[in-house]
């Protein structure tokens, strides 16, 4: 008896939580379309390789000299040890900085990167979150986290607001 209550109480779940998700209105937003699309994304890509342009060109030269180096080591005949030792000294010491220039370009343009989606999502959001509570949407989910929609079917709920948050984001 107990197990025919408790099937009759899941079946009843069941039934109800499918009732409450028919109403759902369900918005679907590509947030990857309207970050590439972002002008201030244009903007700050040029101004972080501004910012960067001086270490990479240090980087680069470094490397220039590194391989100059390694270059000389190998025409060396191997008669002639101590200016070996001293050319494989050098290139200890320049292959360490550049792997330190390395590390620090990499760090920060790391940070100058996050900084600038942040804020770029930040903005995102809140024309989202806009056009979502005018719209009436209950949910909004990614468009890259979704597996299957069938947005395009008549009679649907759910539905694309990337345009209307592109417009919202080109009205700012």
């Amino acid at each position: 008896m107990k197990k025919i209550v408790l099937i009759c109480m899941f079946g009843l779940l069941i039934f109800s939580s499918n009732v409450a998700f028919a109403e759902l209105k369900i918005g679907i937003v590509d947030m990857q379309k309207l970050i590439n699309q972002d002008p201030m994304v244009q903007t700050w890509r040029s101004k972080i390789a501004d910012k960067f342009k001086l270490r990479n060109e240090k980087m680069v030269t470094l490397r220039n000299a590194l391989l100059k180096n390694i270059n000389k080591l190998q025409k060396l005949p191997s008669a002639n040890v101590t200016t070996r030792k001293k050319v494989k000294t050098k290139i200890a010491a320049q292959a360490k900085r550049l792997r330190a220039l390395q590390v620090a370009l990499k760090n920060g343009l790391l940070s100058e990167q996050r900084k600038e989606i942040a804020a770029i999502t930040q903005k995102i959001q809140v024309a989202v979150d806009e056009v979502a509570s005018r719209e009436k949407i209950d949910i909004v989910l990614r468009h890259s986290s979704l597996m299957y929609c069938c947005c395009k079917k008549k009679g649907r709920r759910n539905f694309n607001i990337t345009p209307a948050c592109r417009k919202i984001l080109n009205g700012r």
